[in-house]
């Protein structure tokens, strides 16, 4: 996948780092909203019935999910917070997938009687459903089940019912005998990111559609292949990775083309379902950007590190053994350029491992600014209160120096409010 970074103007960086503080996160909604529309342009060649659910998880910043509402676009949430701002933002109900090993029978129950879908993951989930459902309940309630299938291609996944257990037909079963249920989806997410994983799992979703009996089959209204795709990256970052890193379209043309077929030999038993994926990385992770400043340089041993007024916790744990893409900025703050050879880039906190960048060489001082590209992904969602409280998010405007703040920096209380104090 060809992909270039996109230019930054250091002036606008350098107008935030002055008027708000040295350390932040820049957002920017266009590419978001550009590979939102790419993905699915590309899935839905193949099976135009195909919709984009994005993974909270991955970046549950309000402006990234209230953009994927304004799209169209259905809400993935694993979590009662999660699907608490889903509703929040005014995500309709039966847009919806709610997920996830560890819900709320309250919060699922209540999703479910407003019309959302649950995927549920274990047989303890499905018993406590069944003997919670309220008896006056005259509708039917839309649930899914996520499939485990044994995988050559990944790591052995612990989410979900091994589809070669009799606890899968159990679970099934039980579905279509309640009269309060109803077997609205089957779900499944794989965490290779490879073509391979891809390829596997539609054809073991597929194979596992076809033990279905054809009455079942018309009720289904949602097949579901998860997440776990790569978004674009620079070659400066995927020549890191071990593997080839497909494109959208490649994605699309090992599961959707293989999905629309099948689909077009079973339509005659009334199988229309869409197609769910559900995306986060390959949407967010090249839509943000770290910025942070450089506070001292010092050399211990003939090494040189260069500290920063980040961590490495703001980058997010995916990228945590990588060197993603930097650019230096010069400020007014800077003084004289130092010559740097295989110096790292490293940490505001007291853990030794605290590196943001390991290996530069090239020309920096103290007062600039370093921008990290891609951090997107899993970054200030899994990003903790250690020493320091989070920094804000800003979006910056293409015309001038203004900027929208869409995260302000966290404080002390923001910490310390939920602790009883002596």
């Amino acid at each position: 996948m060809s992909f270039l970074l996109k230019p930054i103007n250091p002036s606008k960086y350098k107008f935030v780092a002055d008027n708000l503080c040295d350390t932040f996160y820049v957002a920017d909604i266009k590419i978001f909203q550009s590979n939102f529309n790419n993905l699915l342009k590309e899935f839905q060649m193949f099976y135009q019935n195909t919709i984009i659910a994005y993974s909270y998880k991955t970046n549950y910043a309000p402006s990234f999910c209230s953009k994927v509402k304004n799209l169209n676009g259905y809400a993935e949430v694993v979590s009662d917070m999660e699907l608490q701002l889903a509703k929040y933002l005014g995500v309709p109900d039966e847009m919806i997938f709610f997920n996830g090993p560890s819900k709320s029978i309250v919060s699922s129950l209540s999703h479910l009687m407003q019309g959302g879908l649950v995927n549920i993951d274990n047989m303890t989930e499905l018993d406590e459903l069944i003997e919670n459902i309220p008896n006056y309940n005259e509708k039917k309630l839309r649930v899914g089940l996520r499939c485990n299938f044994s995988s050559k291609t990944d790591l052995q996944s612990r989410f979900g019912f091994d589809v070669t257990n009799a606890e899968f037909e159990r679970a099934v079963a039980l579905v279509l005998k309640n009269k309060h249920l109803k077997l609205s989806s089957l779900h499944v997410h794989n965490a290779g990111r490879d073509i391979a994983t891809w390829s596997e799992t539609v054809s073991n979703m597929i194979e596992t559609i076809s033990q279905m009996k054809t009455k079942q089959l018309s009720e289904i209204e949602y097949i579901s292949l998860g997440g776990g795709l790569y978004g674009g990256m620079p070659e400066a970052l995927s020549s890191q990775l071990a593997e080839t890193i497909p494109t959208f379209s490649q994605y699309a043309e090992v599961s959707a083309k293989l999905f629309a077929a099948f689909v077009k030999e079973h339509k005659k038993y009334g199988f229309t379902p869409k197609l769910v994926i559900e995306p986060g990385t390959a949407l967010v992770a090249d839509a943000m950007q770290f910025v942070c400043r450089v506070k001292s340089v010092k050399k211990i041993n003939g090494k040189t590190f260069v500290n920063l007024s980040g961590s490495g916790h703001n980058l997010g744990t995916i990228t945590s053994k990588l060197n993603l893409p930097i650019k230096i900025i010069t400020t007014s703050k800077s003084i004289q350029k130092i010559d740097l050879v295989n110096a790292d880039f490293v940490g505001y906190t007291c853990i030794e491992s605290d590196r943001l960048y390991e290996g530069f060489n090239g020309k920096i001082a103290i007062g600039d600014l370093v921008v990290f590209d891609c951090v997107g992904s899993y970054s200030i969602v899994m990003k903790p209160p250690f020493i320091l409280p989070n920094v804000p998010v800003v979006e910056i405007s293409d015309s001038d120096n203004n900027f929208n703040v869409l995260k302000r920096q966290e404080t002390f209380n923001d910490i310390f409010n939920t602790y009883v104090m002596p």
